[in-house]
């Protein structure tokens, strides 16, 4: 028996257009980041679909208002091939896994914090370590107090 809840029809679509936008933002980032590893560069992927550098770049952070379109075309520049799948809900796994330990590569990685510091205004400012094989890099987080 699927999960049962109060959502509006609205809600549910939304729901269904935010999990593929984001399932195929999430394939064509992994690849981009094994095909970064190999040598691959965003001006490469720019000169394979004619366009310009600064919008690979953009397209590459996030996806979004990307189109079936610009997710194939992706995809294409990445020599990857597509699958699409739906699995029923009710085959869907039911215990809780780290999202770590399914996605392997250099451009997923856990952040460390480093350093926790209150505010005057009691939130909490987080900074955390970006490891990475290309830079060293830190920032920080201001989080509202629980």
């Amino acid at each position: 028996m699927p999960f049962e809840t109060e959502i509006s029809n609205e809600e549910t679509r939304q729901r269904g257009y935010l999990k593929a936008r984001d399932e195929a933002f999430n394939a064509v980032y992994k690849l981009w980041c094994k095909r970064l590893d190999e040598g691959m560069t965003q001006k490469d992927i720019a000169e394979f679909l004619g366009r310009d550098a600064a919008w690979v770049s953009r397209a590459l952070r996030g996806p979004a208002n990307w189109t079936m379109r610009t997710f194939g075309e992706l995809a294409e520049a990445l020599d990857g091939v597509i699958e699409i799948g739906i699995v029923p809900v009710e085959e869907l796994p039911r215990e809780n896994y780290d999202i770590y330990e399914e996605i392997k590569g250099s451009c997923v990685q856990k952040l460390t914090p480093i350093a926790i510091e209150p505010t005057i205004k009691g939130a909490n400012v987080i900074t955390v370590s970006v490891p990475s094989n290309r830079v060293e890099a830190a920032f920080s987080v201001a989080a509202e107090p629980a």
